[in-house]
């Protein structure tokens, strides 16, 4: 098991790695799994936070933070379609006079102020056609930041408006809420009790990993696959990706963490597919020469470029992938089978 102070440096992972906890009973023991979800910001992690919580612990955590949710919504979709509508107005597609571009460009960006009114003017100016044209073609040639997310807010964007709106579990999954500190889901199968530890991923919040690096029984890492076609939200100069295996990089080389499995998931499939039709990699990361187009070897690509890094200084250690769709329930269990196959 190992703590961060270690300098044990042994090739391989364990075969086993649940620990026994004391449970109320003083006659009986449960199996425990510590599960830490790592990655960098905006890689989906809170959201498969939420959907585990949703598909094996019935919702419980969920269900205590819908006005969270609401507030995230609304917060983002303002921010959102402020983005849009500024880089629109530099590129002449829209007037600064516009009457619904002067509410939403005077909208409090943390969304305190939403109304109708508000939510009618992102709904308008999303259903203008180069609107939408623009923040498409910025998906595959990024120039301002925004959220795979956006289109559902600025769908729902009257709808949200309502204090009294009925939140839907696609309303929870896809609400951003920017986590800070330390999340942790508790559910049990069988006999076994999981922990899973989520620990924001943005860069003011990383300095707080260490305090759940002791006792880690598995580690997944989760990157968005979008994220070779996007940037930051802290810096419009830095991809996605190359944040990722950054962080990556300073995660797997961690010397408590040199026999503990390892995870990589990709979420975000279904934006990747249409990505890949409609971005030449090769134009965003030189060092890839696969086909123009091709999902099948931009996904391994993928999974090259992460196991190069961890292969750098642990060559021999084994290094476990999952494609996952987090919006979807089935795709996530899926993916955790192979996590139950280590506890």
């Amino acid at each position: 098991m190992g703590v961060c102070s270690s300098n044990e440096d042994a090739p391989g992972d364990r075969s086993t790695v649940y620990r026994d906890q004391e449970t109320k009973s003083p006659s009986t023991t449960k199996r425990v799994c510590k599960l830490l979800l790592l990655g960098a910001g905006g890689s989906g992690k809170s959201t498969l936070l939420k959907q585990m919580d949703i598909r094996f612990n019935k919702g419980k955590m969920v269900g205590e933070r819908h006005a969270e949710f609401a507030s995230g919504m609304r917060r983002f979709a303002v921010k959102c379609m402020q983005t849009t509508a500024k880089y629109c107005i530099q590129a002449g597609l829209l007037k600064e006079g516009n009457a619904d571009v002067e509410i939403v460009l005077k909208a409090a960006d943390d969304g305190s102020d939403y109304s109708a009114e508000i939510g009618g003017a992102i709904a308008s100016l999303w259903n203008i056609e180069a609107v939408e044209k623009t923040w498409r073609e910025n998906r595959y040639q990024p120039k301002f930041w925004t959220l795979d997310e956006a289109p559902y807010y600025f769908k729902h964007a009257k709808r949200i408006a309502d204090e009294n709106f009925q939140i839907t579990s696609q309303d929870m999954l896809r609400s951003r809420t920017k986590t800070t500190g330390i999340q942790e889901l508790t559910f049990s199968d069988g006999e076994m009790e999981y922990r899973v530890i989520d620990v924001g991923g943005q860069r003011s919040e990383r300095r707080k990993w260490i305090q759940c690096f002791e006792d880690v029984d598995i580690v997944c890492f989760i990157s968005s696959l979008a994220g070779f076609a996007s940037v930051l939200y802290e810096d419009e100069n830095e991809n996605r990706l190359n944040e990722s295996l950054k962080v990556f990089e300073q995660v797997v080389n961690q010397p408590c963490f040199v026999t503990t499995p390892f995870f990589v998931w990709f979420t975000k499939v279904d934006l990747f597919a249409d990505l890949v039709k409609n971005v030449d990699i090769s134009t965003q990361f030189s060092d890839y020469t696969g086909p123009k187009n091709d999902e099948l070897a931009a996904l391994n690509w993928h999974r090259k470029k992460f196991r190069d890094v961890q292969s750098a200084k642990h060559p021999n250690k084994i290094l476990r992938f999952a494609d996952v769709n987090v919006l979807e329930g089935g795709s996530v269990a899926r993916a955790f089978d192979q996590i139950k196959l280590f506890t």
